[in-house]
């Protein structure tokens, strides 16, 4: 009889990533042999817990987002694998969302709806959000903008408490030009800045499209309005942060160090609904488009409701959105079909008729002409199982949601 791994879990329950993680790593487990966990109760970023120190088990999975955990696993006798993003142990392998990708949705859903002018609202005390500020300022730089920063004051208590905060993010939001796309770090920032918008009158999306990082549903959904999100593999993180410790565990060899999982799309909400373009005929046909794609709109059912005649409106379509109407459609019809790929067990002919397919043969035959994969080879790719599989493909960026 195998013996029973005892694994410590330094995993915080207080937002959906991490509850995604343990439902990954819980999934795993039930598909392997079963371990005795140990889930200790602490919050983000929090202090060495006690228990750690003397921790004799087997293995650890933990994020490890400050210097005194990297100090203390960095000692440990037993395996490691971190799940946060934030690299303070050089050695310690990783399982982790692919950062810069998800930046390049959040920026590239913006271009999408035509904004020219982007923000950031930042955090100061932690470096995953300092890391996100970079790379989106990095990333806006390279499409040839300029990207206005905020970022809280810090006291020598640390930072402003909100009630303080909220009057200087206010001032902020309001002398920001608009229209502008804004990325906050966290789905939890994101509601913030919603919520100070709400107050001061700030129209969203049409003056502010804020888009956020995380996919918290209960937080998205608390926003006003709604709020969109990038959302993550979390789930799959865990489950293969799972698969790495059992082979550290058992004495296996692993690489790469770092395994970083690839976000499944953008998850749109009210708050980037609406497309900063002057053109009022584009923006009625871009949003009836989004909202009726797969339910089998036609050209000539845009037309009807646009101001132009249908050859005018196809060629300044082309011009001010880089697609033709058709293309559009098509293109909102294979990001939900990707979604439900990703995310259901739905099966081929019930994601073609969900998405506006009248066949699943020829959802399949459109869908690898545009991505050079089949349906079920996308969902293998995002619902890996194993350390080995391809975890970093890029998908094409017209596709992506």
């Amino acid at each position: 009889m195998k013996k029973v791994a005892h694994v410590a879990l330094l995993i915080e329950t207080s937002n959906a990533y991490c509850r995604k993680l343990l439902e990954g790593i819980a999934a795993y487990v039930r598909d392997h042999r079963p371990w005795s966990l140990y889930l200790g109760e602490h919050e983000r970023g929090a202090a060495v817990p006690g228990w750690l120190r003397a921790w004799d088990g087997d293995g650890i999975i933990a994020r490890v987002e400050n210097e005194q955990i990297a100090s203390v696993l960095a000692k440990a006798t037993v395996p490691v694998v971190n799940v946060s993003s934030t690299d303070f142990v050089k050695t310690m392998p990783a399982v982790v969302v692919h950062e810069e990708a998800m930046i390049d949705l959040a920026v590239r859903h913006l271009l999408e709806r035509g904004h020219q002018q982007f923000a950031f609202c930042g955090m100061s005390r932690y470096v995953w959000a300092l890391t996100r500020e970079r790379d989106f300022s990095r990333r806006v730089e390279a499409v040839g903008g300029a990207c206005h920063t905020y970022r809280p004051r810090v006291t020598k208590d640390g930072e402003l408490d909100w009630e303080k905060e909220q009057s200087e993010l206010a001032t902020w939001l309001q002398a920001l030009p608009k229209p502008i796309g804004l990325l906050a770090p966290n789905d939890f920032r994101g509601q913030q800045v919603l919520d100070a918008c709400h107050c001061q009158g700030i129209a969203v999306p049409e003056q502010i499209a804020v888009i956020s990082l995380g996919d918290d549903e209960t937080l998205c959904s608390l926003t006003f309005p709604p709020m969109s999100s990038v959302t993550t593999n979390a789930s799959g993180a865990g489950y293969q942060a799972a698969e790495l410790l059992e082979r550290l565990m058992t004495g296996k060899e692993v690489s790469p160090r770092i395994v970083r999982l690839e976000p499944f799309g953008v998850h749109l909400r009210q708050s980037t609904d609406v497309t900063a373009i002057d053109d009022p005929d584009i923006v009625m046909a871009l949003q009836l488009i989004r909202s009726n794609a797969c339910d089998g709109i036609k050209i000539e059912d845009i037309v009807s409701e646009v101001s132009l005649s249908r050859r005018t409106f196809e060629q300044q379509f082309k011009k001010v959105v880089g697609r033709t109407p058709h293309e559009e459609i098509l293109r909102v019809k294979l990001a939900r079909a990707k979604r439900l790929l990703a995310e259901s067990d739905l099966s081929l002919s019930q994601i073609a008729n969900r998405v506006g397919f009248t066949h699943a043969s020829y959802l399949c035959e459109v869908f690898r002409t545009k991505t050079d994969l089949t349906p079920s080879q996308y969902r293998k790719k995002f619902q890996p199982k194993s350390i080995g599989e391809s975890v970093s493909a890029t998908e094409p960026p017209e596709l992506r949601e």
